[in-house]
C-alpha cells in the first residue's frame, strides 16, 4: 500500500532518505524546531548539525505506515531504522499543518 503524503511532508521525507541536509532545510520555516529523544534543534545551523551528524552517521531509513488527517494537521507515522547503537527500530510520529 502506498501512502501519499502532502507535498511538503513528502520532499521532507525524500530529503531525508537522500542525507541531503540542503533539501531537508528547504522544507522549513526559518523558526523550525526538531525534538529528537527529547534533545531540541532550533533554527537551521542547529538543524544542519543534527541532521549531518545524527542521520548520516547512522545512515537512518524511513518507512511512512500511516498517515492521517485531523483538520490542518497531517499526523504521519514512521518507522525510523538505521545502525542505531543497541537499539531497534523506533516508531516516530510527526505532524505538520498541511
Amino acid at each position: 500500500m502506498t501512502i501519499h503524503l502532502p507535498g511538503p511532508l513528502a520532499a521532507y521525507l525524500e530529503a531525508k532518505r537522500a542525507y541531503d541536509t540542503d533539501a531537508l532545510l528547504a522544507t522549513l520555516t526559518p523558526d523550525a524546531v526538531i525534538t529528537d529523544e527529547g534533545t531540541v534543534y532550533r533554527g537551521a545551523p542547529a538543524i544542519r548539525a543534527w541532521n549531518d551528524r545524527i542521520s548520516k552517521a547512522v545512515r537512518a531509513t524511513y518507512a511512512v505506515h500511516d498517515m492521517r488527517q485531523d483538520g490542518e494537521l497531517a499526523i504521519v507515522t514512521v518507522e525510523v531504522g538505521g545502525n542505531f547503537p543497541k537499539r531497534s527500530a523506533l516508531p516516530a510520529r510527526s505532524a505538520s499543518t498541511t
